[in-house]
């Protein structure tokens, strides 16, 4: 097996969304607990790395390492049948022999902002806006309905929380769910999410931080790799909106 080295890191690539690092956190976690230190990581996205400010096992450079990473910044994780987080720690257990300790994955879980504590959430998002993959991901209006109802919360105050991209795309979903709107950075946007009282989402990066902390949640699932991009949370329920 291999042993780390002063010229080991990890590489969050442009390419890697906030929901693929969370995948990677499992791995991560188990290569800190294997070899007794902060895995050195460098974020290519400030807004990525700022979701992991209080985290004990990742070392952040400030500076990209001129060599080569331990993992394939262009890994596709093709869909193998396992979820992705899973896929990515069978990898590394390959090379360093690491220990599955069935931990979950992880994102920082900061303080909420006072008063929107135990919301219900709403969210449609993507990292990526490009008219093909949108119409592949987003979750129709008619499925947040079906999700609200199942559950009984039709008539509740529903917040939505996204980008000023995801908000501008989703103005119609907004206004007919009457969902209020707020303004807050990426910590703001992952502590409400994480003290939700429920979330209903679309297959999105803050989907999978929610599951890292067991929120409840209800998942949109449209036409990605279903169980590749599954994630670890007990209490999250997938439905299926179809093409």
């Amino acid at each position: 097996m291999k042993m780390l080295t002063n010229k080991h890191y990890i590489y969050q690539s442009p390419g890697m969304g906030l929901g693929n690092f969370i995948q990677m956190t499992y791995s991560i976690v188990s290569l800190s607990i294997k070899f007794q230190k902060r895995i050195p990581v460098y974020f290519s996205k400030d807004f990525v790395g700022n979701c992991f400010k209080d985290c004990d096992f990742i070392e952040r450079l400030h500076r990209k390492p001129n060599y080569i990473p331990m993992n394939d910044p262009n890994w596709s994780y093709e869909d193998k049948g396992v979820p992705e987080w899973m896929n990515i720690f069978n990898h590394f257990n390959e090379k360093y022999g690491l220990e599955d300790i069935h931990q979950s994955t992880y994102i920082d879980n900061p303080p909420c902002p006072e008063g929107l504590e135990g919301k219900i959430v709403i969210m449609n998002g993507s990292g990526n806006y490009d008219r093909e993959y949108l119409d592949k991901k987003l979750a129709d209006l008619k499925a947040f309905k079906y999700a609200l109802k199942d559950r009984k919360m039709s008539r509740k105050k529903l917040l939505f929380i996204g980008s000023k991209e995801d908000k501008e795309i989703n103005q119609d979903l907004i206004k007919a769910l009457k969902c209020e709107t707020v303004d807050l950075n990426m910590r703001q946007s992952l502590a409400v999410v994480l003290n939700a009282k429920h979330v209903i989402t679309n297959d999105t990066g803050l989907a999978h931080a929610a599951g890292s902390w067991g929120v409840s949640m209800d998942v949109l699932w449209k036409n990605t790799p279903f169980v590749k991009n599954t994630n670890p949370g007990e209490n999250t329920r997938y439905i299926f909106t179809g093409n």
